[in-house]
């Protein structure tokens, strides 16, 4: 059954039509408890626990029909999302300008939906009172469990409570929110055994406010979550290093039981980059980002980062997409391509 549901988006409401499984949580997050800011850390690579570089080797054989998923990835594509998400000035989350930039987000999925269902407004209250929208993709209900891809898609200057300095936020997050666009279309069309559910989050740089919100609902719905894979500063090439890349996974965070299942798939991404790209791997657990409050309810979780947080840009104005390489963006798109149908597996022709 299908019900509209009209959320209010800056002023206007966007009309979008709904599935029941939605409206239900419309109640779900009204009446749930106040929605407290996550205590968040500067990501600094220092700072990371369980660090460790990854020894695995590429494959003898590799799957074909992965390589030619390859083709899809359009690196002016998501280079021009990410000048669009710039463009905003601020996606800070108090900012007038995010109801703009999630109504974006709503039509850029809606590109490629193939039913008019597939994309959803989830509208949560931040701790001053805004109602925002965290914005999710699913073309697919049908699969019995699903992964889910996440982003967030706000940002912030030099403090997290100042909505009117420029943070034109490029790899923090247009980046993740770029590779979430991409993913989405890369997927269309494609018959996995698991279902994807993307998610582009808001008011993660004010404590997780929408990952925790989701979360919860997620928990209280038993949401049948086989993995979460978190992506938040993708697109930064250190001049230093510029092929490595992070491979976060949980390990001993609040759900123990969770940690050996995350630390298989975070092996199995390390061999889809060990397969498919020349990028370096590196391992350390998961911290300060949007995949914790799906850990805290015992979901397994990793991330992929590149280290931005060591950068002078971070959270600030020169956070711009002069700081994202196109040439990283397409190696990060081939991994997470990789990834998701290794763990999705492909159905049969």
């Amino acid at each position: 059954m299908v019900i509209p549901v009209v959320v209010p988006m800056n002023r206007r409401d966007l009309l979008l039509s709904a599935p029941a499984f939605v409206a239900a949580l419309l109640p779900a997050l009204a009446s749930s408890k106040e929605i407290r800011p996550y205590p968040l850390q500067h990501k600094r690579s220092e700072d990371a626990k369980g660090r460790y570089m990854s020894q695995l080797n590429k494959s003898k054989t590799l799957d074909q029909r992965i390589v030619q998923m390859f083709a899809r990835i359009d690196s002016t594509r998501m280079m021009g999302n990410i000048q669009t998400l710039q463009n905003f000035g601020t996606r800070h989350s108090l900012a007038p300008s995010i109801g703009q930039a999630s109504a974006w987000l709503a039509r850029k999925f809606g590109e490629y939906a193939d039913s008019q269902d597939a994309v959803k407004m989830q509208p949560f209250q931040m701790p001053q009172g805004a109602v925002l929208n965290n914005v999710l993709f699913n073309s697919d209900t049908a699969k019995p469990s699903f992964i889910l891809v996440c982003a967030h898609y706000d940002s912030r200057a030099h403090l997290p409570e100042r909505f009117d300095q420029p943070a034109p936020g490029a790899d923090d997050n247009g980046s993740g929110v770029a590779m979430l666009l991409e993913l989405a279309s890369i997927l269309r069309g494609v018959s996995l055994k698991r279902g994807v559910l993307l998610a582009a989050f808001c008011g993660e740089e004010q404590g997780l406010i929408g990952s925790q919100a989701c979360a919860e609902v997620a928990a209280k719905e038993n949401w049948p979550i086989d993995l979460v894979i978190n992506l938040d500063m993708i697109g930064f090439a250190s001049p230093s290093n510029p092929l490595s890349i992070v491979v976060e996974f949980d390990q001993g965070n609040a759900h123990p039981r969770n940690d050996a299942s995350a630390k298989s798939f975070a092996l199995r991404v390390a061999q889809m980059a060990a397969d498919y790209t020349e990028l370096t791997v590196e391992h350390t657990n998961i911290w300060s980002s949007d995949y914790m409050p799906f850990e805290a309810v015992g979901f397994p979780c990793v991330g992929l980062y590149d280290k931005g947080g060591d950068e002078a840009f971070y959270h600030t104005s020169k956070d711009t997409i002069e700081n994202v390489n196109k040439g990283r963006m397409v190696a990060v798109a081939k991994l997470l391509t990789a990834s998701v149908i290794s763990i999705c597996e492909l159905t049969e022709a």
